[in-house]
């Protein structure tokens, strides 16, 4: 059975934007998404809404992430590759942690490296569901210990909360997406002349470079007051992580904003998004579809947690070679 590796997680910070506008009043709790309120985050207003525990949300539906590769499904707020089971293919299952597509588990060896947002973990195997989670209703008393007490049963996942109910005064929020209390979702968390960033900090609105000097990752104040990664690509030319283009949703340096930042990687042609938000991480890869993978007859699947061409991701795909019937580590085998 193959393992599941934990995708990375960055953070992300949004550019400043007329943030001298006053901003009324925050999303309401009472619904998944709040569309026309006045929310924003580092100053610019959210494009679907937010919520309560999520900030602002990145869909409100599936047909908002249309275009998204490899992830078509509006889960949370977010694009991902599915919200339940019937999502994936024959032989997958979604794993509620970080809501991928992956072969079924059948023993907790199988869940080795499986996890979600926030350093979270899920490493049982809810045998039933054929998923790897971190918690479950009937577990929560004896494996949420520490500071995450709580089971988030969205995510199968401890958590330190549900809801800002669970969280103190110095870090009023509560982040569903990692279940993680925070300094802020949205900027009306924030008072003053500081505006809320993703990476959940209130930050201060700059001037100049020399206002940066307190954020060394960001140490570039944008045209409208932010201090950001970078600006222009120049300003990532030196990123130790190959990360050459800087992104101008929400600037900072990625590996690639469209298919055609790929262009220079033939083995690798196409731009796959790592995380949520209007601004994004991402990476050059083989795949992130199976089309992708179409035109290769001996690894036609597409391991899309890799990125990678493949000949299987489940058993399924081995049906025509009865000789070799299994799937082991994206190949068939005996």
């Amino acid at each position: 059975m193959k393992q599941r590796r934990k995708p990375g997680i960055l953070i992300y910070l949004f550019a400043l934007s007329g943030f001298a506008a006053v901003i009324a009043a925050a999303c309401s709790s009472n619904s998944p998404a709040s569309t026309g309120g006045t929310c924003s985050l580092a100053g610019n207003r959210c494009q679907f809404g937010c919520t309560d525990s999520q900030g602002c949300v990145e869909c409100v539906g599936n047909a908002d992430c249309v275009g998204n590769n490899g992830n078509p499904i509006c889960v949370l707020g977010q694009c991902a590759p599915c919200a339940v089971t019937s999502d994936c293919n024959a032989g997958e299952v979604c794993e509620p942690a970080n809501h991928v597509c992956a072969a079924a588990c059948t023993t907790n060896a199988n869940c080795v490296g499986v996890g979600g947002p926030g350093g979270s973990n899920a490493p049982t195997c809810d045998v039933p569901s054929g998923t790897c989670v971190g918690c479950t209703a009937a577990t929560e008393a004896t494996v949420c210990t520490g500071t995450r007490t709580k089971c988030d049963l969205n995510r199968m996942q401890c958590s330190t909360c549900l809801s800002r109910q669970d969280c103190g005064a110095a870090t009023p929020a509560c982040d569903t997406q990692t279940g993680d209390c925070v300094q802020c979702l949205i900027d009306t968390d924030c008072t003053g002349k500081f505006a809320c960033g993703t990476d959940h900090h209130c930050n201060p609105i700059c001037t100049a470079n020399t206002d940066c000097a307190t954020t060394p990752a960001r140490p570039i104040c944008d045209s409208v007051g932010a201090c950001v990664e970078c600006a222009t690509n120049t300003d990532c030319a030196a990123n130790a992580n190959n990360l050459h283009i800087c992104n101008p949703n929400n600037h900072v340096c990625v590996g690639c904003v469209a298919n055609t930042d790929c262009a220079a990687t033939p083995t690798t042609p196409v731009c796959r998004r790592n995380g949520g938000g209007a601004g994004f991480n991402a990476q050059c890869v083989q795949c992130a579809a199976n089309t992708d993978c179409a035109a290769m007859a001996a690894t036609p699947v597409c391991d899309v947690q890799n990125g990678q061409c493949v000949q299987c991701r489940t058993n399924a795909n081995c049906a025509a070679t009865p000789a070799t019937p299994n799937c082991n580590n994206g190949t068939c085998g005996a």
